[in-house]
């Protein structure tokens, strides 16, 4: 597979917003969106570019604290589709600049713990990539996620979450904690190059995420954009191509707990 590194990122970034605003530009924007039932298209839209422009702020200011929203301008989308695409390409435009220009060893705030600024391009990737299969799912369009993305998607979400439920950040993140159980996500794409299997192990006092194959108590195996959309919710864990195999009750409450 490809090395991720600034150039990759950056690249993904910009390939995803102009996907995300493609499909926006040609859309109803009043159009509602099924697996984000109280927003409509406009609504994600703006969601997505305000969290681009956000990004920025915090990357362009060396924000060392969370950036408050009224700091951030032009949060303003406009409400003809054509111009919300441009506005959606603007804010990954400001992103882009901002990381481009900040010092290399100069660390910005994120959940986490202060870092480099690219953490906020690669947050933004996949931020993106989740959002514009809501976009797909609500226009009827295929959603295509090439694989090397894919397996960023998933190693993203699940140490995002794990490290909400270790923090215990809020009580459903606390809840995935157990008491050994575990979880393996296994992609079958055949060109990740052995990058594309996880294993999630539910501990009494944190969830901690390695790379790799094991037995585990649950599996849950398919392609990863399959794997994407059934893991951030946006499908049916039944969904075709994805198999479960062993616990389906311990996939199901994961499902239902991880939500960021």
């Amino acid at each position: 597979m490809t090395e991720m590194n600034d150039q990759w990122y950056r690249a993904a970034l910009a390939e995803e917003t102009e996907a995300f605003a493609g499909l926006i530009g040609r859309a109803d924007l009043a159009t509602p969106v099924p697996t984000c039932p109280e927003w409509t298209l406009g609504e994600l839209a703006a969601h997505v570019g305000r969290a681009h422009r956000w990004a920025a702020a915090t990357v362009a200011t060396r924000a060392q604290l969370m950036l408050p929203f009224e700091q951030v301008e032009g949060l303003d989308m406009p409400e003809q589709a054509p111009k919300a695409a441009d506005w959606l390409r603007e804010g990954a435009t400001r992103l882009l600049d901002a990381q481009r220009d900040i010092e290399p060893d100069a660390a910005v705030w994120n959940w986490m713990q202060p870092g480099p600024a690219l953490f906020w391009v690669r947050r933004m990737v996949n931020e993106t990539a989740v959002h514009r299969a809501d976009a797909a799912i609500a226009t009827g369009t295929t959603y295509d996620l090439p694989a090397e993305r894919g397996v960023e998607v998933l190693d993203e979400g699940l140490h995002l979450v794990s490290f909400a439920a270790t923090r215990a950040l809020a009580p459903k993140y606390v809840s995935l904690r157990g008491t050994g159980q575990t979880l393996h996500v296994c992609a079958t794409d055949p060109d990740v190059a052995g990058r594309g299997e996880w294993l999630v192990h539910r501990e009494p006092g944190m969830v901690r995420v390695e790379r790799g194959h094991a037995d585990a108590d649950v599996t849950l195996r398919g392609p990863l954009a399959d794997l994407v959309l059934v893991m951030y919710r946006r499908v049916e864990l039944d969904h075709p191509g994805v198999e479960i195999i062993g616990d389906r009750a311990q996939m199901e409450h994961w499902r239902e707990h991880s939500a960021m």
